[in-house]
């Protein structure tokens, strides 16, 4: 497979899908994760390809809705982690992830409100570093790390922020 890569200003109708497509036998449906924007969405409904789509990661100002989804609730998981966390004696947890995107967002709200319910202080790096969520994880971090913020917990806002928060801690 060839990786799709496509702009949000993309036309639906400029995008070039996957030869996969129009092979029948080969893909009875697709299952689109990872970012996403309407264009893909409609590209891919113009293409008569069934698909499942991972809905928490659309880039959009209107959410889609009439199609197969799969979300995740990105809310109540981040108050629980954070919730956790502060079980744990955490009291200076640090958020990370880049609030731009609507998932962090969500994830971010959440650690905040059950923060400011501890009477803790949120302490976060929202903004990206990186478009990279990994390379984002790992600048922040090192960010943190330089401004000698104390925090006893980070609090990554995906698998891939996270792996980079760990890899720039390893090198301390």
């Amino acid at each position: 497979f060839k990786k799709l890569t496509y702009s949000r200003l993309t036309q639906a109708s400029e995008l070039v899908l996957p030869s996969l497509l129009r092979q029948h036998e080969i893909a009875h449906c697709l299952i689109l994760a990872g970012t996403n924007y309407l264009n893909l969405l409609e590209a891919t409904a113009a293409a008569r390809a069934q698909y499942v789509f991972y809905g928490n990661n659309l880039v959009s100002d209107s959410p889609r809705t009439g199609l197969d989804q799969v979300r995740s609730d990105d809310g109540s998981g981040a108050a629980e982690a954070t919730a956790y966390l502060i079980r744990l004696g955490h009291q200076r947890i640090c958020f990370i992830g880049d609030t731009s995107q609507p998932w962090f967002k969500e994830r971010y709200e959440a650690y905040r409100d059950v923060m400011n319910d501890a009477g803790l202080e949120p302490s976060a790096l929202t903004v990206g570093l990186s478009d990279d969520p990994f390379r984002n994880g790992y600048s922040s971090t090192e960010a943190l790390l330089r401004r000698k913020m104390e925090a006893t917990a980070i609090f990554a806002g995906s698998d891939d922020t996270a792996f980079g928060v760990w890899e720039q801690l390893q090198q301390c």
